[in-house]
């Protein structure tokens, strides 16, 4: 009996458990319970509506004719889809019987049981009247009873209009309802699953009820949290966001089930015929989650779809097996990703998987090199099983591929083959590749610069050309004819993944005349010239072609990329793809420049421009313009269009211009004047349609007097300027500098956006770095055969090795944070990330906050601004919420500071929660910014309390407010402050005086130097009283607080939190300074050595200002610094891309002190010193 009963149990258990993992709300619209999907393609986000506004009619009885002696009971049921029950009990203890009223019961979420539309309660019970008149004596009799719970739709207007979902109890007492969600492979959005909860009615017993709240993941046993009393009847509608009710992030319901429950136990009252307790309903739950997306493919969030690359088949050798490769991008991925070799029989099976490194993930140059972990199931005959590949789901988040498949197929001729692969992101597609045969002219062992020019003309059409990855190609010299194309051709580099063979453009690609070209195409080419006369393309004859595409190639200093100067022709489509160019002089992008010849589509995508005079230019007209995920800045050239299409008559791009996702900057000043940098939207086009979709321009983005703007252009204009918005726009970075910018992932070549570190790959073993002069980034080999880690780490020191995961290995001196970038185009639509990864050498930092959360990507905004600081400055921060330490919150006794080198108090850590932190005995340095800390009651560093002054802005006259605020350097014989000069006044903050947080700032300064004799006050707030100090530095060996001597270096920053959400330049730099003191740095400045020359220099002395004239072999950078004789920069221009020949800058002197000062003048090879002398 005994084993029975288990075995029923077991059974019983397996049943609830499958009925669960089948039984969540179904996302789709449907009427008959009132529920709606909507989504938003563009964004990949899908919201889901259950308002309970049902189709159905209400239900109702009604007499059959007039002796009103039958009657007929019409009964609408709501169909569910599933997702929703509530169950009554005949007692609260475990395992009471369920009371079930016949057709009146939603007691299964997966069950065919569904709510009851009824008009209202009194509706109900006049139904349910009529059945048990109708049941009376039968068989039914106690079935569809008014003492028994009935689950309905309720009206909840008087037309009808609305309904609610709710129980009437019956007689009994113990009600639980229960809702689950599926959001396996989404992630929420942050605003949360959100409902209703009301009283419909309130009973006659004349008590209240009290709900519990009990949410759980996974399943319905994985509670996560509890809240008694969360609602009582009769206190109205309550709205609520689920996560935020239990006090959880959002992000904790990702890829997950949801469920909750509201349980109450009644009123306490008798169960008895009669006796009603209160009734509740829910309305309107709401929840908006971001599906997994197709980026390429381009399915987007469209399942089930079939994507092929028929209009551009891959090429390979014939009769060989060749390895060819699809890109594969995602965003918002949450599962696993899995690739599946499709073939129908085994016999037609067309693609051969790789057991080992057929997926690449970017490597620093760009290219998939970093070999992707996954499990791999080969094809199997017998089974038959079909080959595949699955990447495992992040460890936590969500992650945005960009990854190359590498795959095996044979071409067994010139015609086209074809094979399908199923794609499963969480969206589930397939794509049918197609590839042909092509005589494969490979050049990469030959070390040769003609080779590529002595072989281009015999080769046959349709053939592929692989050039050696970083060698120089040569297109002949000025006397030699331009090379003319006949046929369809593909250039590219044997190696993707290596450094890219360079072209030099001395001589121009031209076409044969009358002649018809399929396609010209170049992968992974780098192209360079000079401004004269070097074009890639300058075609001057009559020819057909189908499409010039550049496929992740860099063009630098060419006059032009491709231009059409004579004959007649037409080249259907222009593409360019992951590319990236800079510096085009007169003839841009692309140059129609005769109006007998005709460009119909132009494309560019996922690419960045930079330094063009020109863009796009026609005499003819075209068919469509798309720029789609671009980076555009200083192009065209100040003043001039950006697009124009310049023939009266054929002036028109006839399907429109959409310009979508794109970042695009001010114009191109070539004297490097940024107050004149206005554009000129277009010429022509008067009746060109404009389709702008999600296009940011940074602040200086404008049009000149009298020009043409462009309709909608832009979407959206920023506050910032691009030197703010980007690390380095004037010298090609376009690393976002502004992290909160909101267009990040969302517009601009892809190749900037952060990655999600999650998207990183790599494996364990020794680390081989190679430095490449010019870049911020270093290559990562790592062996293979090693074991899959979770991050990827660089040095710059030959002799250093890595071992991963776990300690890193450095020589001396070897601090630094190197930069990788994890780039590529593979070729189609794939974006380029920069992330940045911290050597555990002596620059790891611990990062206490005040946030609420421990989660970084929820943190308050001052302390997300300060910790970007600390990373663009090289340091690796290890985040702590405030009460991150430890569950009980134990003093840092408790935690293990060893793999830290500093701690950072930020400005928004509470006095109560650093009290904890047993300051005197700090087992590392540390920069506090907790204004409260030092007091006597907190730290006990400052014995009295007329040592700590506090002054409210409020307080201070409206006028004197903003003076207040600025504070003033008293020091400048410490490190921290050696750059500024004495009684310097800097602005610290750029609080607004009209903003809501201004009026909260509180100045806050310290006598420290009372009860610490050894510390040094730095800086004052000009709105304190005299002697009170804002900013200390704290000696090791001080003696401080309770027990003695410290032997770390300390700063104390005394400054208010919500100020600190608007930091200025200076303030980064104080707290990098104040970094770099505590962990050693020495308190003398360092001046640059190498004199090479003088220019001449004039008036000097000089008063107001000096103008320093000298000479450039060629256009190049120059910076120029002005420092004091001890060392401190006073003055700083950094100019970019001077002209060759004379050059003249002028250093504004005007708010300098009389003395002799140092001008450092820095070209890109040689560096000039020499004196100036200021006087008035």
């Amino acid at each position: 009996m005994r084993v029975f009963t288990y075995k029923m149990f077991l059974v019983t258990c397996l049943l609830l458990v499958a009925g669960y993992s089948n039984a969540q709300f179904k996302f789709t619209t449907n009427t008959n319970i009132g529920q709606t999907l909507t989504t938003d393609s563009v964004k990949g986000i899908q919201t889901f509506l259950v308002d309970f506004k049902t189709a159905k009619d209400s239900s109702y009885w009604k007499y059959d004719d007039d002796t009103q002696t039958t009657f007929t009971i019409t009964v609408f049921k709501c169909q569910t889809q599933r997702g929703m029950q509530v169950n009554v009990y005949e007692a609260d203890t475990a395992g009471a019987p369920k009371v079930i009223n016949g057709d009146f019961e939603c007691r299964d979420y997966g069950g065919n049981r569904n709510p009851v539309r009824v008009a209202s309660i009194a509706s109900l019970m006049d139904i349910l009247a009529k059945y048990e008149e109708k049941n009376k004596g039968t068989a039914d009799s106690l079935k569809n009873v008014r003492w028994k719970p009935s689950a309905c739709l309720f009206d909840t207007d008087a037309t009808g209009a609305d309904q609610a979902f709710g129980a009437h109890p019956g007689k009994y007492k113990v009600v639980e309802y229960g809702f689950q969600f599926n959001f396996s492979g989404f992630s929420v959005t942050p605003e949360d699953l959100y409902f209703e909860i009301d009283t419909y009615d309130e009973g006659n017993t004349g008590k209240t009820a009290s709900y519990k709240l009990t949410v759980a993941v996974g399943s319905a046993t994985g509670v996560i949290k509890e809240i008694n009393d969360f609602y009582i009847t009769g206190s109205g509608k309550k709205k609520v966001s689920l996560a935020g009710a239990a006090g959880l992030p959002v992000s904790d319901f990702n890829n997950k089930k949801v469920f909750f429950f509201l349980r109450t136990s009644g009123t306490g009252t008798e169960i008895a015929e009669g006796s009603v307790d209160p009734t509740i309903v829910f309305d309107n739950f709401q929840v908006s989650y971001q599906m997994p997306c197709w980026v390429s493919p381009a399915a987007g969030i469209q399942a089930n779809v079939t994507l092929n690359n028929a209009a551009n088949p891959a090429w390979g050798a014939v009769g060989t097996e060749n390895i060819f490769s699809l890109p594969l991008k995602t965003t918002g991925r949450i599962g696993t990703l899995q690739i599946t070799n499709d073939w129908d029989l085994f016999s037609n099976r067309v693609f051969a998987f790789l057991a080992e490194g057929a997926l690449k993930a970017r490597d620093a140059f760009g290219k998939y090199s970093v070999d992707v972990p996954y499990t791999f199931t080969n094809d199997d005959e017998a089974t038959p099983a079909k080959a595949k590949i699955v990447v495992a789901a992040p460890a936590s988040g969500v992650v945005n591929d960009d990854l190359m498949f590498f795959f095996k197929a044979t071409p067994a001729s010139t015609s086209v083959s074809n094979g399908k692969l199923e794609l499963n992101c969480g969206v589930r597609i397939w794509y049918e590749y197609l590839f042909k045969g092509a005589g494969i002219i490979d050049l990469s062992g030959i070390d040769n610069t003609n080779a590529l020019k002595d072989t281009i003309a015999d080769v046959p059409d349709g053939s592929v050309i692989v050039l050696k990855p970083g060698m120089r190609y040569s297109t002949g010299v000025p006397e030699d004819a331009n090379y003319t194309f006949d046929k369809s051709l593909e250039i590219r580099s044997a190696d993707p993944a290596g450094e890219m063979p360079v072209i030099e453009c001395t001589k121009n690609f031209v076409t044969a005349d009358a002649d018809t070209i399929g396609s010209i195409v170049f992968k992974n080419i780098s192209f360079v010239g000079d401004y004269d006369n070097n074009y890639v393309f300058n075609i001057d004859k009559s020819t057909v072609i189908g499409e010039i595409r550049f496929e992740s190639c860099k063009f630098h200093k060419l006059r032009g990329i491709a231009r059409m100067k004579g004959g007649t022709g037409v080249l259907d489509k222009f593409t360019m793809t992951d590319c990236v160019i800079d510096s085009i002089k007169d003839y841009g992008i692309l140059c129609v420049d005769v109006k007998t010849w005709a460009c119909n589509h132009i494309h560019m995508e996922n690419s960045t421009i930079s330094k063009s005079i020109m863009l796009f230019t026609s005499r003819n007209n075209s068919k469509s313009v798309n720029l789609e995920s671009c980076t555009i800045s200083e192009a065209p050239e100040k003043g001039r269009q950006m697009f124009r299409w310049r023939e009266s008559g054929q002036n028109d791009v006839l399907d429109g211009i959409s310009i979508r996702n794109t970042i695009w900057g001010h114009g191109w000043n070539l004297t490097g004047d940024l107050a004149d940098v206005l554009l000129d939207g277009f010429d022509g086009m008067g009746n060109t349609s404009w389709n702008v979709e999600n296009l940011y321009v940074p602040g200086e983005f404008g049009y000149a007097a009298g020009k043409d703007s462009i309709p909608g252009f832009p979407a959206v204009k920023l506050a910032k300027k691009a030197a703010d918005l980007w690390v380095a726009p004037y010298s090609s970075d376009f690393n976002y500098k502004d992290l909160t910018f909101a267009g990040i992932g969302k517009a601009g070549d892809p190749r900037w956006n952060p990655a999600i570190l999650d998207t990183l790959y790599a494996s364990a073993g020794e680390l081989d770095p190679v430095f490449v002069p010019g870049r911020k980034a270093y290559q990562l080999n790592l062996p293979a055969g090693t074991s899959a880690v979770t991050f990827t780490a660089l040095c710059p020191e030959p002799s250093a090795t890595v071992t991963l995961p776990g300690s890193i290995a450095l020589t001396d001196g070897s601090d630094k944070v190197v930069e990788i970038t994890v780039a590529g185009p593979g070729g189609y639509s794939s974006s380029v990330y920069t992330v940045y990864i911290h050597v555990a050498s002596n620059k790891e930092i611990l990062y206490v906050s005040g946030s609420n959360t421990s989660l970084l990507s929820e943190a308050l905004v001052q302390d997300a601004k300060m910790m970007a600081v600390l990373k663009n400055a090289g340091y690796s921060v290890t985040y702590l919420y405030k009460y991150g330490i430890t569950p009980s919150f134990n003093k840092f006794t408790s935690f293990d500071f060893s793999p830290y080198k500093a701690l950072i108090f930020s400005p928004s850590a509470p006095s109560a929660g650093t009290m904890e932190y047993d300051a005197d005995n700090y087992p590392i340095p540390c920069v506090s910014f907790q204004k409260d800390g030092p007091k006597s009651d907190k730290w006990g560093w400052i014995h009295k309390s007329n040592e700590y002054k506090e002054v409210k802005i409020s307080s201070i006259a409206e006028a004197d407010r903003l003076n207040a605020l600025k504070m003033k350097v008293i020091n400048t014989g410490q490190y921290i402050t050696t750059n500024f000069t004495h009684d310097e006044v800097i602005t610290w903050t750029s609080s607004e005086a009209d903003s809501t947080d201004f009026s909260k700032i509180v100045l806050v300064g310290y006598k420290m130097n009372d009860s610490i004799p050894m510390a040094i006050p730095l800086i004052t707030h000009i709105g304190l009283p005299e002697g009170f100090h804002c900013a200390w530095a704290i000696p090791a060996g001080a003696s401080i607080g309770r027990h003695g001597v410290t032997d770390k270096r300390i700063v104390i920053l005394g400054v208010q939190s919500d100020a600190m959400r608007f930091p200025t330049q200076v303030m980064d730099t104080l707290v990098i300074r104040s970094l770099e003191w505590v962990l050693g740095a020495r308190t003398d400045a360092r001046l640059i050595t190498e004199t090479l020359g003088h220019p001449v220099v004039y008036p000097n002395p000089a008063g107001d200002y000096a103008k320093i004239r000298f000479t450039l072999g060629k256009a190049q950078q120059v910076s120029l610094s002005l420092v004091n004789i001890i060392g401190q920069v006073r003055e700083m221009t950094t100019l970019y891309q001077l002209p060759g020949g004379e050059n003249e800058l002028t250093l504004n002197t005007a708010r300098l002190r009389d003395g002799i000062y140092l001008y450092i003048l820095e070209t890109e090879d040689q560096v000039y010193k020499g004196k100036l002398n200021v006087a008035r």
